[in-house]
């Protein structure tokens, strides 16, 4: 991705949301998510013996929050499945036939995986953002 917007967080409000240094003057739009990392120790190849650079240690994923000129809110972009949520739905069937005489409800149930938002990990002031 060429562009691709980088910079670090400069505020931790709460371990759900955060603040970076980029906003709209930096091209930061309401669809970008962002990688929120911290750098870790150098890695060699023990082929070569050749720096692979060093460790990206992840700390999260934001989406944005809110917008400013040059900061940005974001929001942790992570969830996690706690279950399943059971749905049920009755309906009666639609035409007046059935109305009339009273038919039974239909029941239809529906289950679906019960989000939570996950925090962000070990996060604090100057970790480093890059756009994903």
């Amino acid at each position: 991705m060429s562009n691709v917007i980088t910079g670090q967080v400069v505020r931790v409000l709460d371990d759900y949301h955060l603040v970076i240094n980029r906003g709209f003057a930096d091209n930061v739009t309401p669809n970008c998510r962002f990688l929120i990392y911290r750098l870790g120790d150098e890695l060699m190849d023990p082929e070569t013996g050749e720096s692979l650079g060093k460790l990206e240690i992840v700390c999260g994923e934001g989406i944005v929050d809110h917008i400013q000129a040059r900061m940005t809110t974001l929001k942790t972009g992570r969830r996690e499945s706690q279950g399943t949520q059971k749905i049920i739905k009755r309906t009666r069937q639609s035409d007046v036939y059935s109305i009339l005489r009273m038919a039974p409800l239909e029941v239809e149930e529906i289950s679906t995986p019960e989000m939570t938002d996950m925090p962000f990990e070990n996060v604090e002031a100057g970790c480093l953002v890059r756009q994903i």
